[in-house]
This record gives structure tokens, C-alpha cells and sequence, in this order.
């Protein structure tokens, strides 16, 4: 015979009784043979703690009870038990199961003083319940409101029956929704949590600053309800509350800052050792949002912030929290349970970002980068953990973006050498580390080249040669590209003017600038000064800027038209991979634009790619510019591009970039 099961979900579906009352389950064979199967403890406590069978069990009192479940069994109900020299009780009897081999017997039996424990237990519960100057709300398992108490109707205006089976979090104003879902998450473990402040709508339509103390009401480890206790805050107490917020809180998305993560993290990695679990620090990045910052300015690149961070407060649910951690950089808290759990939530955000962000009326496509680390494997300090996350948030970034990798020891030699890089990289100039290159322009009908595009190159006295995906980024994220930007102009200058003088028919020569440079203050003026101190005509020099130069349109017009009146070639690059493709074309003076070499691969098999690029060159044709394809491999691609009407290439087919020398040797002639 068991105290607990088989027969707990019979009780469950009668009233609640008070732990005073005793209850036996009997099963009452058709030949009138009686075996016990269940007694709570009440009934112990009074009968007896023998079990073997009911004569034992009940002593005295077997004989009148079994006389009066012979006599009632028909009709059941209650009745009167009295034995001279006991206490009376009054039995209920409740039929649970019928069978032609009897019927499982429910007795309940009260005496006095249970009556009266019974009676002053719900007489304190309901002075509790109704007499309390707070709010009292009971929820269910899935956060329904089951009751509430009447001074719901002094804090919020609505009546408890208006609230009978709403959810709670509808109460929760918008800024809190986070806050209380996590709340939600704790309360669902069996944990009493409490929030010194959260906003609630109050039924006129205005938000109430109240504090929410919660209440699990945990049965043999399962949460069955919730009791919550609301407080209206007085005034001196809400304005230390919104000093509390400012200082737990981004003030610019409204998520939590990392003050808040340290604090988090405390009680999240207490709770990982208690239960042998893991804590996931997901560190996300957005990719090359300095471009947007460059390009839209400071207050625009706010307002996207402000949208990421909305998005990434909808994929966070009770199991996470999310924290502003700096500048473009956010961090989910996870109490990991599975491995597939970090696993959604790092797709569901790389999901996310797949879908255009709108700001001004126009479609912005950004992508995001993911590291990750793990509590304890790879640090006990919220510090250490976000430094190994942040390292795996660099190897992603160098790998191709858009992606997640997890923490590997390996990855702090890979983090150490990009500081060292950048320390290197600022004197590489001072070393004479740099050189410039040039790669030919080719003329696809006669093959012969009047143009270059200067290529930078480093080759450093610790890391060797290093390519320019890898130095080129440092540099801009850094500032230093700045200063590497002006040394190129002024190295590409004095190649042309060395040629000159050694009577080399004219040349034309691109040079790469970068956003920032290109917004950088007096840049044009900066530029037409270099050539003019060369002695040089601007006409041999084209300025080639990316699409993401091109998305302020006002400052953007006003540069281009500056340099069009100096007289530069404008062209603009790696056309169709940026921001937006054809707003801009009729907008700016552009002169030439250059295909992309991600829609030259593959050309000769892929139908779209080759559909693509006629098309990006009949449409710069009918605007009057000139087309260069970039990433020209194959004799095939030359003369799909050819038969395009495309009348400019460049690619590894004629040539890697080379030094001046070479250019000079087997590229230059002689003005005749």
C-alpha cells in the first residue's frame, strides 16, 4: 500500500480539503471483503499507523463503519459514527470506481476539532486573501489569472471578474515584457522571485510603476500555481526606481547593460553548479556596421541599433536574457539544458537578420557574426568568459561572417596576433613595409591596357606577406586607414609623375578609397592638392568608391560633383553587392561602374550570374558610363563579356597586380 500513488489523481478531482481532514480509499469486493489501498496522514495520525487491515486499522470504530458502508452502501452520503467512550466523527462516503467486482470505497471523516481547524483555516486564508492592502493575484500553470483579490480594483481600475482568465503578462507594459518573461522562467522552476519595479497598464490606458513579488506553490515538484503580490510604489520610490532602471539598463535599445550581466551572472552560475548545468555566453556582432555609421551617420546607425536590439528581444524567451554589451555588440545569457538550445537561438538570430531592416523608407541588409563561450569550461568570471567569446566573435568574423563558432583555446593565439597586427600595422609606413601595386585594365577588343587599379600590398617583418581581407579591415576598423589612404595617393602620384618624365604615353590609374576617407573633412580639396603638387592633370587619376559610400545622399552628391569639377574619373566598385543598386545610378556623376566578381564566377554555367551582368551592362550603357568586369579567370568568361558589349576587364586571365617596374616594362610605351 502506497500513501501517494495510485489514487492521488482521485482526490485531485474532489474539493480541496484541509490537511485536518482524514481520508481512507477502500476497496469493497462484491462478497462484501474489504481491503484498504490508501490513507493520508490525517487518518493515520487518528486511527492507527497499521495498515495490514481495515479491523486493525480502525480498531474500535471497524464495526460501526463497516455496519454503516453495508447499510449505505446503496446510497452512500454521510453519516454519524458513534463508539461510547471515543470521539464521534462524522463519514462521507464517495464512490470512485464501480465494477461487477465491487467498487473502490472514498471515506472522509471530520471530527469536531477538524471541523473547527477546517473552519478556522479558510477563515484566516480569506482574511489573508481579502483584508490585504496589496494586490493578490493567483495564476495557473500557464500564467492565466485564476483570482484576484479586490484591491486589484484600487491599483489597476478593473474588476477581479474582468481578469478572470487573462493572462498576466497582457498587464505588463511593452518596456517589461523581457523582465517578466524571465521572471516567468524562475517562478516555472519553483523559485520565488521578486521585481523591485515593473510597469503595469492600468485600465485608463496609463502605466503604473508597482513592485512584484512571486510565489511558486510547488506539489511533489510540480509548479501548479503562482501567488503574486503587487505594490504600488510611493513617489520617492519610483524616482529611486528610475535611477535603478538608468543604471541597470542600455539607455539607448532599453535592454540590459553589462552592468546588469555581472549581476546576472552571479546568480545564473550559482544556480549552474547547484544543477550541474551550463551557462552560454553568446556574443553577437553585426558585420561591418561601421559602414553604416560612415555612411548614414550617428544618429541613423542609433535607430537601427534600437531595431536589432528589438528583434533580438523577441527571440529571447524565458530561458534567456539579452544585454546590450557595446557599441554594436549584444550577448544572450543562456542557462543551457541542451545543446540544441544555443544551437536555436543562434539560428533563429542569423534567421533574423536574413529579413531587410527599414530605416528612412529604404531596405538596409545587414548580417550578424556569433561567438560563444561556456561557464565553467572556459572561465568562472563573467570577464574571462566575455573575452574567449569575444575571441571566437573575431575568428568568425575573419572566416567569412554570418555564422557562429564556439570557443577553442587555439583562437587566443589567433586574438593575440590581431592586436600585435595592428600594433605592426601602424608603423608599416615608418618601415617601409607597404608597397603599391598595379593591375591591368585590359581593353577586351584590341587587349592592350591605358589602365591600372593601384592594389596596396604589406609585407611585414613578423607576419610576412599578409593579404588585404585581413590588414584592410585592421586598418579601417582602427582609423588607420585614414592615414595608409593618404600615403596611397601620394605613392600612385609619384609613379605617375616619374612616368612622365620618362615620356610614357598617359596612363589612368584607380585608387581605392574607403568610406571613411571619403567623409573624412576636406578630402577632395586634400586630393586635388596632392596631384597639383605633383604636377599632375586629375583626369589620370579615378577615384573608385564602394556602394556603402554612396547611402547619404546629401553629403555624398556634394563631394562627387566637387570631384567632377576638379575634373577626377569617378567609378564605383563591387557594384551590386552593397546597400542599394539603382537608386543612385541617375543621381550621381558616376562614370564607370565595375562589375562584381561574384557575378563573373561561374558565368560560363550560370544562367542568372551571366543574365546579371548583361544586364548591369546595358543598363550603364543606356546611362552613358562605362563598365569594367573584375575577376576575369577564363578565356570563355572574356568572351561572354565581350559578346555583352562589355569593353573593360581586369582578373588573374592578364594579369595579378605587379610592381611599377613590371607595369613600366611591359605595359608602358614611349610617346612617340
Amino acid at each position: 500500500m502506497n500513501n501517494e500513488e495510485p489514487f492521488d489523481h482521485f482526490l485531485q478531482k474532489e474539493e480541496p480539503q484541509a490537511h485536518s481532514t482524514m481520508v481512507v480509499i477502500l476497496d469493497v469486493s462484491s462478497n462484501q471483503h474489504m481491503k484498504i489501498l490508501y490513507t493520508n496522514e490525517s487518518s493515520t495520525s487518528f486511527f492507527s499507523s497499521s495498515k495490514h487491515s481495515p479491523e486493525q486499522f480502525f480498531g474500535l470504530y471497524w464495526s460501526a463503519i463497516r455496519e454503516a458502508i453495508v447499510e449505505k452502501a446503496a446510497t452512500l452520503g454521510s453519516c454519524q459514527i458513534s463508539i461510547i467512550g471515543q470521539e464521534p466523527l462524522k463519514m462521507t462516503m464517495k464512490e470512485l470506481v464501480d465494477s461487477s467486482k465491487g467498487f473502490l470505497l472514498l471515506l472522509e471523516f471530520q471530527n469536531s476539532v477538524s471541523r473547527n481547524a477546517n473552519q478556522l483555516w479558510k477563515e484566516k486564508y480569506q482574511s489573508l486573501l481579502f483584508s490585504n492592502s496589496d494586490a493578490l493575484l493567483t495564476l495557473n500553470g500557464q500564467g492565466q489569472i485564476t483570482f484576484c483579490n479586490p484591491m486589484i480594483k484600487k491599483l489597476l481600475n478593473y474588476k477581479p471578474k474582468q481578469l478572470i482568465g487573462k493572462p498576466f503578462h497582457q498587464l505588463v507594459s511593452e518596456v517589461d515584457q523581457l523582465s517578466f518573461r524571465q521572471l516567468w522562467s524562475y517562478v516555472k522552476l519553483g523559485k520565488t522571485f521578486e521585481l523591485p519595479h515593473i510597469e503595469l497598464m492600468h485600465q485608463k490606458g496609463h502605466e503604473l510603476l508597482v513592485s512584484l513579488k512571486a510565489l511558486p506553490v510547488v506539489v511533489k515538484g510540480e509548479h501548479l500555481e503562482t501567488q503574486v503580490i503587487l505594490k504600488e510604489l510611493p513617489n520617492y520610490l519610483i524616482s529611486n526606481s528610475k535611477m535603478y532602471y538608468l543604471s541597470y539598463h542600455d539607455h539607448l535599445t532599453g535592454l540590459w547593460n553589462r552592468r546588469m550581466l555581472k549581476i546576472h551572472f552571479a546568480q545564473d552560475s550559482l544556480q549552474a553548479v547547484n544543477e550541474k548545468g551550463k551557462l552560454r555566453i553568446i556574443h553577437l556582432g553585426i558585420d561591418r556596421f561601421k559602414v553604416i555609421v560612415e555612411s548614414l551617420g550617428y544618429m541613423a546607425g542609433n535607430q537601427i541599433l534600437r531595431i536589432v536590439a528589438e528583434r533580438l528581444r523577441k527571440i529571447c524567451t524565458a530561458g534567456e536574457k539579452v544585454y546590450r554589451n557595446s557599441g554594436d555588440e549584444f550577448i544572450f545569457l543562456v542557462q543551457e539544458y541542451s545543446f540544441a538550445q544555443t544551437e536555436r537561438i543562434c539560428n533563429e538570430v542569423l534567421c533574423s537578420f536574413k529579413k531587410p531592416f527599414l530605416f528612412n523608407g529604404q531596405e538596409y541588409y545587414l548580417s550578424i557574426s556569433i561567438g560563444i563561450s561556456t561557464f565553467p569550461e572556459h572561465g568562472n568570471t563573467i570577464d574571462e568568459l566575455t573575452e574567449k567569446s569575444k575571441q571566437a566573435l573575431s575568428v568568425t568574423k575573419q572566416r567569412g561572417r554570418a555564422h557562429f563558432r564556439y570557443f577553442e583555446e587555439d583562437m587566443k593565439a589567433t586574438f593575440t596576433n590581431e592586436a600585435l597586427m595592428e600594433s605592426h600595422l601602424r608603423r608599416a609606413i615608418e618601415f617601409d613595409e607597404l608597397k603599391v601595386c598595379f593591375q591591368p585594365q585590359v581593353e577586351l577588343e584590341t587587349g592592350t591596357s591605358t589602365s591600372f587599379e593601384a592594389l596596396l600590398r604589406w609585407n611585414n617583418r613578423k607576419f610576412g606577406e599578409v593579404s588585404p581581407a585581413d590588414f584592410i579591415p585592421l586598418a579601417e576598423a582602427s582609423g588607420i586607414i585614414h592615414v595608409i589612404g593618404d600615403w596611397v595617393i601620394d605613392q600612385v602620384c609619384q609613379h605617375l609623375k616619374e612616368w612622365q618624365k620618362k615620356q610614357y604615353k598617359p596612363v589612368k590609374v584607380a585608387i581605392n578609397i574607403s568610406p571613411s576617407q571619403f567623409r573624412s573633412e576636406n578630402f577632395c580639396v586634400k586630393l586635388f592638392d596632392t596631384v597639383r603638387k605633383y604636377e599632375l592633370q586629375t583626369n589620370c587619376i579615378e577615384i573608385e568608391i564602394t556602394e556603402s559610400a554612396l547611402m547619404r545622399p546629401d553629403e555624398t552628391l556634394k563631394s562627387l560633383r566637387q570631384l567632377k569639377e576638379m575634373g577626377f574619373t569617378i567609378s564605383v566598385d563591387d557594384f551590386g553587392t552593397g546597400y542599394s543598386s539603382l537608386s543612385y545610378l541617375k543621381k550621381y556623376p558616376i562614370d564607370i561602374i565595375k562589375i562584381d566578381r561574384s557575378f563573373i564566377q561561374d558565368i560560363e554555367m550560370d544562367a542568372k550570374n551571366e543574365a546579371i551582368a548583361k544586364t548591369i551592362i546595358n543598363l550603364a550603357h543606356s546611362l552613358g558610363m562605362n563598365v569594367i568586369a573584375e575577376g576575369i579567370e577564363t578565356v570563355s568568361q572574356a568572351e561572354i563579356l565581350k559578346e555583352s558589349k562589355c569593353r573593360i576587364a581586369q582578373g588573374f586571365l592578364y594579369s595579378k597586380a605587379v610592381p611599377s617596374e613590371v607595369i613600366e616594362r611591359d605595359y608602358l610605351e614611349i610617346h612617340q
